[in-house]
């Protein structure tokens, strides 16, 4: 490892350290008008959250999907970034959890299920 990547890898370390102190789980709903941008801090570097609404917002009117919408896809890419000086595995393998929440016509905004 050259004296760049370990600095680098010792600056993050330190870093994760301080961010990493007190662990709390946060369940993030993305419509939430007191939803303000958030450091999630979780006890394990590698639980990270996605979390998006569909479909968005537009014009200051949230958007619903009909009932006859019975079929829905996404794509999820991801990109990451790694130091070449480090070793990797050849393989590695990423586990997806997904939970899918929902509200019907008329409920109220925090009532998601």
């Amino acid at each position: 490892m050259t004296k760049i990547a370990s600095a680098i890898l010792k600056q993050r370390t330190e870093m994760s350290k301080k961010l990493f102190a007190s662990p709390q789980r946060v369940q993030l709903v993305p419509s939430d008008p007191n939803l303000r941008p958030t450091v999630l801090v979780t006890s394990v570097a590698n639980q990270l959250v996605f979390v998006f609404q569909i479909p968005l917002p537009r014009d200051m009117k949230q958007l619903d999907y009909s009932r006859w919408q019975q079929n829905l896809i996404g794509i999820l890419q991801l990109d990451i970034a790694y130091y070449t000086d480090i070793e990797m595995e050849e393989r590695i393998i990423i586990t997806l959890d997904s939970k899918l929440g929902y509200r019907n016509k008329g409920d109220p905004d925090d009532d998601w299920k």
